[in-house]
């Protein structure tokens, strides 16, 4: 009974650091992992592996999120360079309909904003 308590103490211990670390890493921007590591290597090698492992995980965590946000970011971006293409075409296709009907270039200009080189071009 007494190892087991003294290894749930340990583990609580070990949650209560990890709270700590994580509250420190948040809290101040200028600290870095780095310094966590550089402070581990002051605590016996026992508890270093825990700090390391807190770190680790802590570094793994940081890349998840990273990750996560750098995917929105390249939806987001994906999304609106489809609809820019997808507005571009559509005024190509109505420049293509007004050659159709004969219209001036300097008004299909005017209508759909397209420079008169791309109107040109879809003449051909």
């Amino acid at each position: 009974m007494i190892a087991l308590d003294k290894i749930d103490k340990q583990e609580k211990g070990i949650e209560y650091f990890e709270t700590f670390i994580r509250y420190i890493m948040n809290a101040r921007n200028d600290l870095e992992l780095k310094a966590v590591y550089d402070m581990a290597k002051d605590i016996s090698i026992e508890r270093r592996d825990v700090i390391m492992t807190i770190a680790e995980k802590l570094i793994k965590e940081g890349m998840e999120k990273g990750m996560e946000k750098g995917m929105e970011k390249g939806m987001e971006k994906g999304m609106e360079k489809g609809m820019e293409k997808g507005k571009w075409e559509e005024k190509r296709e109505v420049a293509r309909n007004l050659l159709g009907l004969s219209v001036e270039i300097d008004k299909i200009i005017k209508a759909t904003g397209l420079e008169e080189a791309e109107i040109k071009k879809l003449m051909n």
